[in-house]
């Protein structure tokens, strides 16, 4: 029986898969929406079957940030009764937003699905005629730029997009060879340590899946066309490279160009070659389109056009290139080997490692200027005295909070406070200078008490654990 004579049919809970190579459509429609292709089920020669999957990926990082933002709007300046003192405030919010999400992820469990095929069907409609694809990518991911939602777009295509080929080496180890001018793949397996097992060699090999376009290319997998999007291995990023290599450096000559007095050339050639550089070099081209943006919107669009077409040109010619950071000479000559990704690894552990002392050494310095302080004397703990006239209660009075807020920068002053933060209990502001605070004005609000720290540039206030909205209020009226 030959391969053609092969129909395999995998079932995945009620739901048949049959062959997708013979056009049969890969699932029953009321599944459809719950089943991805999965190239990794089946036979490698012919069948292919499906699993079911959901997953929102950036999109639902994305959804979180904004109901968190929405969330912590609302709840933030929240005051419960004194018992429960405790969780007012910011300290509120992660529980509620608990709650909230574990009610939602019901809705989206059953709402979600729907979204996630259309995303999949734009993903394999891009991919399908890659050069099209490529145009109409470029297009809106230049559009999108102002507004820094490109990153949307590319986010999806980059790493989450299913790309499916096969894997070109594993751990060192090539898998395809060519034999008389025909190129073969490995069939392989991998046991649970990791050690590699070829058991044989042939045209089809074995079919494995990764998400992204970036992943994709630096995972070292060759994509097949007749999978679509799989023939796109780096369609969504070959195009960038003569763009921002070459397209935004020529515009930025034509715009030296077009200045015709000499003087102001020379002037505004600093700025314009400085950012045609640094597009040729790395790839980031913010200061030239921004510069489309606010000085000629109309550039915008042509740049984005003209995107399209360089893209669509670039795959149109075969052209398959990958980068790691952004499209720019640096990453065009680097590359993708190990000993780079090993060479970076240690690099950004040396620059944490750097960091993270400097953070301790800065803490240390801290600690000891506050321990000096308080051994200074006992006077710079200065415990407030009881004012019956002047008390502010936080916690009863609604406006409790700004009232305290506004004898604090009242008794600062306005042109001395330089920054407010908070703890748990303590109100933490930086000063130009602490001994020109009316102290007396700020004990006499019934506050538990003052801390002089810092020698004289910072002041400790101890409220209580209503410190976050008096915290809050002294920020908006002072916006610092």
């Amino acid at each position: 029986m030959s391969h053609n004579d092969i129909t395999i049919n995998v079932l995945l809970g009620n739901t048949p898969i049959s062959n997708f190579l013979d056009n049969q459509f890969w699932a029953k429609p009321h599944s459809q929406i719950l089943y991805v292709f999965d190239f990794n089920v089946g036979d490698a020669i012919k069948g292919y079957g499906a699993k079911y999957n959901i997953s929102m990926g950036v999109f639902g990082g994305i959804l979180v940030g904004c109901l968190v933002a929405l969330i912590y709007n609302k709840y933030s300046g929240i005051k419960l009764p004194a018992s429960l003192g405790f969780f007012s405030g910011r300290s509120f919010v992660p529980m509620i937003t608990a709650v909230y999400f574990l009610l939602g992820s019901f809705a989206l469990a059953a709402i979600w699905p729907w979204f996630q095929l259309g995303l999949q069907y734009l993903g394999y409609g891009l991919g399908a005629i890659p050069p099209l694809g490529a145009f109409f990518y470029a297009i809106f991911n230049r559009l999108l730029l102002p507004f820094g939602l490109h990153q949307v777009l590319n986010t999806y295509l980059w790493f989450q997009q299913p790309i499916i080929g096969h894997l070109m080496n594993y751990q060192g180890t090539n898998l395809w060879q060519i034999v008389d001018g025909t190129l073969q793949w490995a069939v392989y397996s991998i046991d649970s340590n990791g050690v590699l097992r070829i058991s044989d060699w042939n045209t089809t090999g074995i079919i494995t899946t990764v998400n992204g376009d970036i992943n994709d290319f630096l995972g070292k997998l060759y994509a097949d066309a007749k999978f679509g999007l799989a023939g796109g291995s780096g369609i969504f990023q070959s195009g960038f490279f003569p763009m921002m290599m070459f397209g935004l450096p020529a515009a930025c000559a034509a715009m030296i160009l077009s200045i015709k007095d000499k003087m102001r050339r020379a002037e505004y050639a600093g700025i314009l070659r400085t950012a045609a550089g640094v597009s040729f070099l790395t790839g980031i081209t913010e200061p030239i389109e921004f510069s489309f943006v606010f000085l000629a919107p109309v550039l915008l669009g042509l740049h984005a056009v003209l995107a399209g077409l360089f893209s669509a040109l670039t795959i149109g010619f075969g052209i398959r290139v990958g980068f790691g950071f952004s499209t720019g000479f640096i990453d065009w000559v680097v590359g993708r080997e190990e000993e780079v990704i090993a060479l970076a690894k240690s690099f950004e552990k040396t620059v944490k490692n750097n960091a993270k002392k400097k953070a301790n050494q800065e803490q240390q310095i801290a600690n000891i200027n506050i321990v000096g302080s308080g051994q200074a004397g006992s006077e710079n703990i200065l415990t407030s005295q009881n004012s019956v006239n002047q008390q502010i209660d936080i916690q009863k009075d609604p406006n409790g909070p700004l009232k305290l807020a506004q004898v604090i920068y009242d008794a600062i002053g306005h042109d001395n406070l330089v920054k407010v933060d908070n703890c748990m209990t303590r109100l933490r502001l930086t000063v130009e200078d602490n001994t020109k605070i009316d102290q007396a004005a700020i004990k006499a609000t019934g506050v538990a008490g003052l801390v002089l720290v810092s020698k004289t540039k910072g002041i400790q206030i101890i409220i209580g654990l209503n410190v976050e909205a008096v915290a809050t209020k002294l920020s908006e009226i002072s916006e610092k």
